[in-house]
C-alpha cells in the first residue's frame, strides 16, 4: 500500500457506495448495479483493495443477539504521554471481545471505545 492519494472516479465511488451497504455482493450482481462484466467489476474492487482505498471488509455483528444488551461509550486518558504505552492501551482493548470499535481522538481525553456487554 501506498500513502499517496488514490484517484478514483465516480464508477470507483458507486463501488464503495454499493460495497458498504453489502461488502458480501457477488461479482455479476455488483457488475450489473454498475453496468459493467462481473471481471472489470472485480479488477476494480482488487485496485481499490490493492491501492490501500478499501482497507478490510468485516462483518457488522448485533450484539444483543450475543446477549449483551448494554453498550457504552468510553473516554480513555492515558496518563502517560509515551507512545508505547497508547500503543499498549489500543492492542489490548482491541483483544477484548466486548470492544466493538477504538477511536484515537484528541482533546482531553486520547481514546474513545464502544464496548458492549451484558
Amino acid at each position: 500500500m501506498t500513502d499517496e492519494l488514490v484517484v478514483i472516479d465516480q464508477l470507483d465511488r458507486e463501488i464503495l457506495r454499493i460495497l458498504r451497504s453489502d461488502a458480501r455482493i457477488g461479482w455479476s450482481e455488483l457488475g450489473a448495479r454498475i453496468r459493467l462484466s462481473p471481471n472489470a467489476a472485480a479488477d476494480r474492487v482488487r485496485r481499490l483493495v490493492r491501492t490501500g482505498v478499501i482497507r478490510r471488509f468485516t462483518a457488522e455483528v448485533d450484539q444483543s443477539k450475543l446477549g449483551r444488551s448494554l453498550e457504552a461509550v468510553i473516554d480513555v486518558r492515558i496518563d502517560s504521554h509515551d507512545r508505547a504505552a497508547s500503543e499498549r492501551f489500543r492492542d489490548g482493548a482491541l483483544e477484548c471481545e466486548e470492544v466493538t470499535w477504538l477511536a484515537h481522538v484528541t482533546g482531553r481525553t486520547d481514546f474513545q471505545v464502544h464496548a458492549a456487554c451484558n
